[in-house]
C-alpha cells in the first residue's frame, strides 16, 4: 500500500496534552480521548509525566479502540498483570491464551521468533529516557512488526504513534494477526518495509508532536 491509502484509510486518535486540553491541530474526524480525571496521568514520575496510567487506557483506550476498530473483547478473556513501579501502578491485561508472537525490531535491526506475551511486553533498551512505563512493549520510542503465529485472522493494523501507544500494544496484539506499530523518531527511511503489505485497519493516534511527525515522518 501506498502512503496515501493508508492515510486515506487511516482512523485518528488524540490524547489530551494534560488534565486541561489537548493541542490544536488542523485535521478533521479526530476520535478524542477524553480529558484525565485527577490522578490518571503519570504524576511526578520523571520522563512519564506526559503519560497517562494504565488504568486510563483500561478505562478509556481499550474500549475506544475496540469500538473503533470492531473488536469483540470479553474481558474474561484476561487477567490483570499486576506490575508497579516504585509508587506507580503500570497494570496491563494480559490474555489467558498462551499466544505466541515473531516480531521485527526495524529500527534496532533485530528478528526474534516464539516470544510469549512476557517477551513482548519488556523491554531491553539502553536508550536515555525509558522506563519501565517505556517496557511495556518491547520496541517502544521505535518502529516494529508484530505478529501473532497463535491467533487466526488476516486482520493486520497499522499504528503511527508516539509512546502513548505503549500500554495498548499487547492487548491489540491479541486481535491482529500483525500490528505495524511505527514511532519513527530516528527519522528511518523503513517505507520498503510495509509498501508491499495490505493492511485492513490503520490508526493515527497523535498528540503534543506537530501533525507531520504522524503523517510523514512515521511514514518514511
Amino acid at each position: 500500500m501506498t502512503k496515501k491509502q493508508l492515510l486515506d484509510k487511516a482512523i485518528y486518535i488524540q490524547y489530551p496534552l494534560s488534565y486541561n486540553g489537548y493541542k490544536v491541530l488542523s485535521i478533521d474526524n479526530v476520535n478524542k480521548l477524553p480529558l484525565p480525571s485527577k490522578g490518571m496521568m503519570y504524576d511526578k514520575w520523571t520522563y512519564n509525566t506526559n503519560h497517562f496510567t494504565t488504568k486510563y487506557h483500561r478505562l478509556y483506550s481499550i474500549p475506544l479502540l475496540c469500538r473503533l476498530l470492531n473488536i469483540d473483547f470479553k474481558e474474561n478473556d484476561f487477567v490483570l498483570d499486576i506490575r508497579k513501579s516504585g509508587e506507580f501502578d503500570i497494570s496491563l491485561f494480559k490474555p489467558k491464551n498462551d499466544y505466541k508472537y515473531e516480531i521485527y525490531g526495524y529500527t534496532r535491526n533485530e528478528h526474534f521468533n516464539d516470544l510469549m506475551f512476557y517477551d513482548i511486553t519488556h523491554n531491553d533498551s539502553v536508550s536515555n529516557g525509558i522506563t519501565d512505563y517505556h517496557r511495556l512493549y518491547k520496541y517502544s520510542h521505535e518502529c516494529s512488526r508484530l505478529i501473532n503465529k497463535t491467533i487466526n485472522n488476516d486482520r493486520k493494523l497499522f499504528i503511527s504513534g508516539d509512546s502513548q501507544m505503549i500500554p495498548d500494544i499487547s492487548f491489540l496484539s491479541c486481535f491482529f494477526k500483525e500490528i505495524w506499530y511505527f514511532d519513527n523518531r530516528n527519522k528511518l527511511i523503513l517505507s520498503d518495509k510495509w509498501s508491499s503489505e495490505v493492511f485492513t485497519d490503520v490508526l493515527i493516534e497523535m498528540n503534543h508532536l506537530p501533525l507531520t511527525e504522524y503523517t510523514e515522518t512515521n511514514f518514511k
